[in-house]
Order: C-alpha cells, then sequence, then structure tokens
C-alpha cells in the first residue's frame, strides 16, 4: 500500500519512526529521510523562529507540491496529529487533508480526533466511509 504520513515536521523523528515500522509491513511510504532533510530550511525558519525568507518559503511551496503528487498517488493519506503531546493539526496538514478528501483518498488519523475543528474533518472524512484503523494497515503504534 501506498501511505502518505502528513503532519508537523517539528515531530520528525516520529514520522521516521512510523514510516520504518510502515515499511517493516511492506508498504511505501512518503515522506522519505532525504525529504524530511531538504525539508530542514524551513523547518527551522518556521518552528525556530528564525524568519521566512523568500529561500525558505521557496523551498517549502517545492515540497508542498512534491507532497501534493505522493498525495494523488498514495492509497491513504495518515495524519500524525499530535505535537508535543497534544492534539494538533498544523495549516499545511489542514490542506493535505483537504486535498485527499477531494481526491476520495481515505485519511487515517493517528489519534481519534477529538478537537472541534478536527472532529469536524473526522465526520466529513472518516465516518461516512469504511472506518481504518492502524490494526487494519497492519500497525500499532505505541
Amino acid at each position: 500500500m501506498k501511505i502518505v504520513i502528513a503532519g508537523s515536521f517539528a515531530e520528525a523523528d516520529r514520522i521516521l519512526k512510523l514510516r520504518e515500522g510502515l515499511i517493516s509491513l511492506g508498504h511505501e511510504i512518503f515522506p522519505t529521510p532525504e525529504h524530511i532533510e531538504e525539508s530542514r530550511i524551513p523547518i527551522e525558519a518556521h518552528h525556530k523562529g528564525k524568519g521566512e525568507t523568500p529561500r525558505s518559503l521557496s523551498i517549502r511551496a517545492n515540497l508542498m507540491r512534491r507532497y501534493f503528487q505522493k498525495i494523488k498517488e498514495c492509497d491513504i493519506l495518515f495524519v500524525m496529529n499530535e505535537k508535543n503531546g497534544k492534539e494538533y493539526i498544523g495549516l499545511g496538514t489542514a490542506f493535505e487533508i483537504g486535498y485527499a478528501y477531494a481526491l476520495n483518498k481515505k485519511v487515517v488519523f493517528y489519534h481519534k480526533p477529538t478537537d472541534g475543528n478536527t472532529l469536524s474533518m473526522r465526520y466529513l472524512l472518516i465516518e461516512p466511509a469504511i472506518q481504518l484503523s492502524l490494526d487494519s494497515i497492519g500497525h500499532e503504534v505505541e
């Protein structure tokens, strides 16, 4: 199965750990470690308060285009909806969820959403369709 993991790259280590677990089960996973490394400049500008520059914005836009292409090709968008131990979906992830929805892709959340804004996405994306869980793609996350 082709799976794209969406979420805050402030949680890149967790995304990579999840990626490795899913690969070990035979799935094709995006992002790659190389993609995350290419994201270093915009991550530092955005998450570490270094300030956006034309270069970081250009890199971010190109990386997002690649993400959208991978979402177009995937079977499942897996949303890592946690940051710093709290429920979280950032603007980029919200765009990715909307794009996946527009393409009729299956969307799976790492945690069952409880936030009001996220809940509306859950009912829009999950309730009408067959509910997927980590178990249904053969992986349990601690």
